[in-house]
């Protein structure tokens, strides 16, 4: 069975019941349904054909969601792209994806156009206010035979920081999505009476491969927002008796939930989900007194969805990422690849069905993505607790950093800043930081020249917000070892 198949099947069992509520709009599965069709047709007019990349840099909106489907559905490869990248970032995304189509809308466009125009990659733009014409061609549509879709066929591709810094695509394909949310839906229970707040973005795969993809194959409802605001998200999980059972969140969010709760809430929720990036165990007790709620902390990258979780019953362990979800073969091993003992520290490697096959336009990259066991090196270190059997994770090899949940490579910010009149040299960090898990700061050796507002002026101009440094500190020198290589992890003691 493909994810296209089991979506299919759903859309039409559950006919009238609501599928997304997005401010004063409800969408019913029917309704997807059909517009998943019209905007096969629509593909079909423009010939873009099945395996052809379809990518979009959108606002949420239930347009994307229906865009996003159809491209599914229809054999098309979805691209998601972030609606805030600038057009440098963007260009790099699509000479990597090369697609037949982008939609965007609103303050997106200016920098896609600029993005096109570098990338020369040929590629067709679609303003999103044409969306709603391409959604409602042809009337109410016919009954039409199933996809021919396999499950092996790529479905999405998710650009993610690689080794390099610069983007890379990860294929995520028909069997991929399927398994992701199979496993989630056992681990976790999802029902089609689950209702699902989210306010996670929708170019990323949580918000999309959890968030609307357990809608789509689960039938259950999502109330969906534009993005997240603490003081609307209280109430709206607040209510009763007919509010949200679910609520996906990165530790950011929880914590400004947290700081901004009244004395004595305790929110209804069913299960409240933790991810992208670590839950302190000081902000997991926190939201237990103040929200009234036991967070589930689980793992997972964009090339593997979901890997492990804590349990939906049973201890959900502070500091640690639970267990293997179902279909998920995790190891612990050393430089050599050799499997260690429970309670050692080493790489994580994974297999499963949920795990990706390789970069798109990448053989090198994809080649080296995977160990001779046919193991994804997540380059993520970790450890397995003996008396429980959880995961822990003890840090990144990759030296990535995670900030609000979102992935920002050092290098990348780095490249920019060397750029610079004044900028000497530089190292790029993320250190702890209570909202957003860590705060990208940058380490500068200044040269006479050295400008602040200069500095500040192209970080706003070459990358988008999540990347840009929040703190710069000129340091005398940076630390390095006997071969010169800049030791990261003593950037926090230096002489400033």
């Amino acid at each position: 069975m493909t994810f296209a198949a089991r979506v299919l099947d759903n859309l039409d069992r559950q006919g009238d019941r609501i599928a997304l509520r997005f401010e004063d709009r409800s969408v019913r599965f029917a309704a997807l349904r059909d517009e998943a069709e019209h905007w096969r047709r629509f593909l079909d007019e423009l010939e873009v054909a099945p395996g052809e990349r379809v990518a979009f840099l959108l606002e949420s909106s239930p347009a994307l969601v229906a865009l996003h489907l159809g491209n599914l559905l229809a054999g098309r490869i979805s691209v998601p792209l972030n609606p805030r990248a600038t057009a440098g970032e963007l260009a790099r995304m699509l000479e990597v994806a090369r697609p037949a189509l982008v939609v965007v809308g609103g303050a997106s466009e200016a920098a896609l156009r600029e993005a096109l125009a570098r990338s020369q990659c040929g590629a067709h733009l679609l303003e999103e206010r044409f969306l709603s014409a391409a959604f409602s061609a042809g009337g109410r549509s016919a009954a039409t035979s199933r996809p021919l879709i396999g499950p092996d066929d790529p479905a999405m591709i998710v650009f993610t920081s690689g080794s390099t810094g610069l983007p890379k695509g990860a294929t995520l394909s028909q069997r991929n999505l399927l398994a992701g949310i199979e496993a989630l839906e056992i681990a976790w229970s999802l029902h089609a009476d689950d209702h699902l707040q989210l306010c996670l973005p929708l170019f990323h795969v949580h918000g999309l491969g959890l968030g609307i993809h357990g809608m789509a194959a689960v039938g259950h409802a999502v109330t969906l927002t534009r993005g997240f605001d603490p003081e609307a998200t209280l109430a709206a999980l607040s209510a009763r008796p007919d509010g949200p059972s679910l609520f996906y969140g990165v530790p950011t969010i929880y914590h400004r939930l947290v700081r901004c709760a009244p004395d004595g809430l305790k929110l209804p929720l069913r299960l409240a989900v933790s991810g992208s990036a670590p839950l302190a165990a000081e902000l997991h007790q926190a939201a237990r007194r103040r929200l009234g709620i036991d967070i589930l902390e689980r793992y997972g990258m964009s090339e593997t969805l979901m890997l492990a979780s804590n349990p939906l019953m049973g201890e959900r362990r502070a500091g640690t990422v639970g267990l293997p979800l179902p279909g998920v073969e995790l190891s612990i091993v050393d430089a050599d690849g050799v499997e260690l003992a429970e309670g050692e520290e080493g790489e994580i490697r994974v297999r499963g069905a949920n795990v990706f096959s390789g970069y798109w336009g990448d053989d090198i990259a994809s080649r080296s993505a995977f160990d001779d066991q046919g193991r994804f090196r997540t380059g993520d270190l970790g450890r397995i607790e003996a008396d429980s059997g959880h995961l822990v994770i003890s840090g990144r090899a990759k030296e990535l950093i995670i900030s609000g949940g979102f992935n920002v490579h050092p290098r990348e910010v780095e490249e920019v800043l060397l750029e610079l009149p004044g900028v000497r040299e530089c190292a790029v960090v993320g250190l702890p930081d209570d909202d957003l898990g860590e705060c990208v700061t940058a380490f500068v050796v200044p040269d006479p020249g050295f400008d602040r507002a200069l500095v500040d002026q192209v970080l706003r101009e070459r990358l988008s917000g999540y990347k840009r440094p929040r703190r710069i500190e000129l340091v005398s020198d940076l630390p390095r070892n006997a071969m010169g290589k800049i030791q990261r992890h003593l950037l926090g003691e230096v002489e400033r």
